[in-house]
């Protein structure tokens, strides 16, 4: 790249990336009505992720993950149910494409909202999503969630679906929402 180009080139660059936090924005919202509709609700609606930067670290700039958690609406503050959606869009070798890990568990105990919240990390997400060792959302093994966000769940499933996949409000339904409520064990 010559110095005449590279400005440019970092404009549109930029541009892009600012599409792909509206589509990410976009789909989380579209999640969001479709849980709601089936009587679910956002942990804390507002809530897509953390981003710590500094001067030293400028690769944390970047949002490399967006997360939301759901619990059954009207739950209280104590918390027996919960899913959580994690977009990765720099994941593990495991992927090598940008994905969408979803797990959903019932827990032997309740906790309180922000014991699920401040529990939760994406390493634990991937952690999950490889036990389930599919791209579909399929039952994980409790012996599987031991040192994760999960260990005290009674059962669990999840699953990694490529986020290229997940491009209309019909396939959210069809690849993670009805999946993931089919699936989650009582």
């Amino acid at each position: 790249m010559t110095d005449q180009s590279l400005g440019p080139a970092i404009t549109e660059a930029v541009k892009w990336l600012h599409q792909i936090h509206r589509d990410c924005a976009a789909l989380l919202s579209a999640l969001d009505l479709q849980f709601a509709e089936r009587g679910w609700e956002p942990l804390k609606k507002s809530y897509v992720g953390t981003v710590m930067a500094t001067m030293n670290q400028a690769d944390h700039w970047l949002l490399d993950a967006a997360y939301r958690g759901y619990i059954p609406a009207g739950t209280g503050d104590q918390i027996g149910s919960f899913i959580a959606v994690t977009i990765d869009f720099e994941p593990a070798e495991t992927w090598n494409e940008p994905v969408c890990l979803v797990t959903a568990a019932r827990f032997i105990a309740p906790k309180t909202r922000h014991q699920r919240r401040i529990q939760w990390s994406k390493e634990d997400a991937h952690q999950v999503a490889k036990s389930a060792g599919a791209a579909n959302i399929t039952p994980v093994r409790i012996s599987d969630l031991k040192d994760t966000f999960l260990e005290d769940a009674r059962a669990c499933a999840a699953g990694a679906i490529p986020l290229c996949e997940l491009r209309s409000v019909e396939s959210l339904a069809e690849r993670v929402v009805t999946p993931v409520l089919t699936s989650l064990p009582s």
